[in-house]
């Protein structure tokens, strides 16, 4: 048996036992405190850098981190995470800006009321005696209640969902009024005890990067909560390819990207629903929408034969799933619509823009664009529709900035040209105005590269002018790095 030690993480102060030869990377996921790795741990972007101490109980410098730390951040007992192996008992410094905060902006600002024509109804059931056999025979549970509702309905009601017979099967269903939850595709989906008439959707939208979700009222159509947090697959890379390495790589890579985004659906779904005064059983249909390696890893298809030619998703068409199948904390049966995808790499979130803006009936030339971690852009009208993709999130996130930041408290997300001074100012993401910049994300970048060109500092042909004010000039004399914040 491995040789345990133990590890303590600063500023949080917490500590943890690891086994000798695990990764600081590993020994942090273990007790949950995330850390960024946009290679996906393979110790070629640099953002997992931690400060250890001592330096001597981890494994030696790789060749990666010789690559990627100066001389002095050596001294300093810079390591990278990911390549750092643990060799005895260790404390490891976090920086703040290396931390992968949860939070997420940008995704819960929808409210409203929307156009809808849901595919559940709730039908309620009054207490009722069972009837009399006829002729010495009496009719089975299940064809007793889808009788009654059909005659309330007004239109055929069946019930063959297994986690609906279970709850039919329970003392409770016939004690008193009941509600049923009828899917008009799939039948009764769950049998409710008392009368129950709320009746919700969940919509999701599984980014690589984000989730979020939106609670809407059927009765209404208006949204009346959300939810966002950061997609706790983003610990094993920052990209989908990243992700489909991931479970090429691990025999148990599928399953534990499985599990941790379905755990973020779920605290999702509770923070919705507290929000109103809700409960899950409330929630009769979920749909769901992402790019393709989202929604295959979301169902538990292993998403290999969208890593290799010719990128390849296991299905393109729509899926209707059971809560339970996938692990949702839902009445089991309840309605789980997975949109379709249009190829490998463009997925039913685009289908989802694209039902929203509908372009195929526009004379005029339309372009929807998504940025995200995954860009997708559909262009066209009524006579076709073209659609591609392109890896926009490692760029806009900063990945390979060396103070690259998602949008958090602590990001650059504005820069603007002072008219007073010819020189840049800042405004940094935040609830306290005082906040100081931890880093640059996204929105900040392409402002800044905006501002240096005014100012002259950025040149036509990408070079950074030597001899202006903030451009860092290496040992050649050749402009290498700009001074954003003193």
């Amino acid at each position: 048996m491995a040789e345990h030690y133990k590890i303590t993480f600063e500023p949080m102060g917490v500590q943890a036992k690891a086994p000798a030869g695990t990764s600081i990377y590993e020994a942090a996921g273990i007790i949950n405190i995330p850390l960024r790795a946009d290679c996906g741990g393979k110790g070629l972007c640099g953002k997992c850098r931690v400060i250890v101490d001592p330096p001597h109980n981890l494994s030696a410098l790789t060749e990666s981190e010789l690559g990627i730390f100066s001389p002095d951040e050596i001294k300093r007992s810079y390591r990278l995470a990911c390549q750092a192996q643990i060799q005895g008992d260790v404390t490891i410094t976090i920086p703040e800006q290396m931390a992968d905060s949860r939070e997420a902006r940008g995704k819960t600002g929808l409210r409203g009321k929307y156009p809808f024509d849901p595919m559940v109804e709730r039908i309620g059931l009054q207490k009722d005696e069972l009837p009399e056999p006829k002729d010495g025979i009496l009719a089975d549970g299940a064809s007793w209640v889808a009788e009654r509702a059909t005659r309330v309905a007004g239109h055929e009601v069946f019930i063959e969902d297994l986690g609906a017979l279970r709850q039919l099967s329970r003392p409770e269903a016939y004690e008193g009024e009941i509600t049923l939850v009828n899917h008009l595709k799939r039948g009764i989906t769950a049998v409710i005890p008392g009368n129950k008439s709320r009746s919700l959707g969940l919509a999701v939208d599984v980014g690589t990067t984000t989730l979020a979700a939106y609670l809407c009222d059927f009765h209404t159509g208006e949204v009346i909560a959300s939810s966002a947090s950061v997609n706790p697959q983003r610990r094993y890379g920052e990209d989908v390819i990243s992700r489909i390495a991931m479970t090429d790589n691990r025999e148990d890579g599928l399953a534990i990207l499985q599990q941790i985004v379905v755990e973020g659906i779920n605290y999702l779904l509770g923070r919705c629903v507290e929000e109103v005064g809700a409960s899950a059983e409330d929630i009769d249909e979920v749909t769901l929408v992402g790019n393709t390696t989202m929604e295959q890893i979301f169902i538990g298809f292993h998403p290999h034969g969208l890593g290799v030619w010719p990128y390849l998703p296991v299905l393109s068409s729509p899926r209707d799933l059971r809560a339970e199948e996938v692990g949702l904390n839902l009445n089991p049966g309840t309605n789980v619509y997975l949109f379709p995808v249009i190829s490998g790499f463009v997925g039913g979130d685009t289908v989802g823009a694209i039902l929203a803006e509908k372009p195929f009936l526009r004379d005029e030339m339309c372009l929807i664009v998504d940025i995200g971690t995954n860009g997708e852009l559909v262009l066209g009208n009524r006579d076709g529709l073209w659609a591609t993709s392109c890896a926009t999130g490692p760029a806009l996130e900063g990945a390979q900035i060396s103070c690259g930041m998602r949008a958090v408290s602590g990001a650059i997300h504005k820069v603007e040209l002072d008219s007073r001074t010819g020189g840049p100012t800042w405004s940094v993401l935040g609830d306290d105005e005082n906040i100081p910049p931890v880093g640059i994300c996204g929105s900040g970048l392409i402002d800044a590269i905006a501002v240096m060109r005014k100012m002259g500092v950025l040149l036509p042909n990408g070079r950074l002018k030597e001899g202006m004010p903030g451009v860092i000039c290496d040992e050649n004399g050749v402009g290498r790095e700009y001074v954003l914040v003193p």
